[in-house]
């Protein structure tokens, strides 16, 4: 869970691992309804059944407990499920475009711009 930039406030940083997987969070931003991170990835790839948890000195911030109060009201989607309790999330599938109803709205030309310079 990364907050993302609003209000002139910066998009969160960090890290997302697993094991064989790790990616540096290099921005958080929002679109519509959805949070999207900017990454790079240090090592690996995340594939179909990986599972990504909060370090355990980090479940206890409240950026990661009002997320997860998030997920608890609102859910996630059908490629990503949230097990609240063990702070984990599980990597169900590859999400197919269509199934991306959020997307409606970006310019992915300007998006594919913005990040190549």
């Amino acid at each position: 869970p990364f907050y993302a930039e609003s209000g002139g406030q910066v998009g969160d940083t960090g890290i997302i691992s697993s094991k064989g997987f790790e990616a540096e969070v290099l921005n958080t931003f929002k679109v519509n309804k959805l949070f999207v991170q900017r990454v790079k990835i240090v090592d690996g790839e995340i594939k179909v059944g990986d599972v990504v948890e909060i370090k355990e000195k980090s479940k206890r911030l409240p950026v990661v407990q009002d997320a997860l109060n998030e997920v608890s009201k609102s859910g996630t989607m059908p490629w990503v499920s949230v097990d609240v309790d063990a702070v984990k999330g599980t990597f169900n599938a590859i999400p197919r475009r269509d199934e991306i109803s959020d997307l409606a709205d970006i310019k992915e030309q300007l998006v594919v711009e913005f990040y190549s310079k």
